[in-house]
């Protein structure tokens, strides 16, 4: 899930591709069958720039594994901006109006947005994302698991679903799902806040319980 105050999606191409051309075609300014065709074409042509991108998130990637905490947390906001961008002007405006909302705390709003976002572009996985994050603000926990699930399943090094979910666990008392949810994402991002410490706290707990 994606931060806001103490709470915290690499694209496979194909999956990229398919978005883009789903949102094109999907597109309101986009009615005449020939428009639609037009885009298509143009579409095809965005593979090289994709892996471009995926190249560099690759590299921030490993650069988040001899990173120290400060810098981890600058590196994850470069990989959060690609991930960010759907490839779409209308998705890209439509998650923003959600992310927005989600902040003013106007959470129904935020959901009608980000509803709009997961109709129009399926694969993207910040949509799902976004509406983890609403619902787990809400207390709704087990929706939220739901979107995380769908979020892992399209982005499965989404450090911020991975958060989330481990301190949903938590806070259900799963603690031994927490804890492997936690040492995955030690493997993404070793140097993330707090993460270290968690492993430690829950490895603790599972230690006295079985004393």
């Amino acid at each position: 899930m994606t931060t806001y105050n103490s709470i915290e999606i690499p694209y496979r191409s194909e999956l990229r591709l398919k978005l883009v051309v789903n949102a094109l075609i999907h597109s309101s300014l986009l009615r005449d069958w020939k428009i639609k065709s037009t885009a298509f074409v143009m579409a095809m042509l965005i593979p090289s720039v994709i892996l471009g991108n995926e190249k560099i998130i690759d590299q921030l990637f490993l650069d988040l594994q001899k990173s120290d905490q400060v810098s981890s947390r600058y590196i994850e906001r470069r990989i959060l901006a690609f991930w960010s961008d759907s490839g779409s002007e209308e998705v890209n405006a439509l998650l923003e109006n959600s992310q927005l909302a989600l902040r003013s705390q106007n959470y129904d709003l935020a959901l009608i947005y980000v509803n709009k976002v997961i109709e129009i572009a399926p694969e993207f996985p910040e949509g799902w994302n976004t509406r983890a994050t609403i619902y787990y603000l809400q207390s709704q926990f087990d929706l939220s698991i739901a979107d995380i699930v769908k979020t892992l399943e399209l982005n499965e090094r989404h450090f911020g679903a991975l958060n989330g979910l481990a301190l949903i666990y938590e806070l259900k008392g799963e603690v031994v799902k927490a804890l492997k949810v936690y040492s995955e994402l030690y493997k993404l991002t070793p140097n993330r806040r707090g993460v270290k410490e968690s492993i430690k706290r829950l490895q603790e707990t599972l230690y006295n319980q079985s004393i």
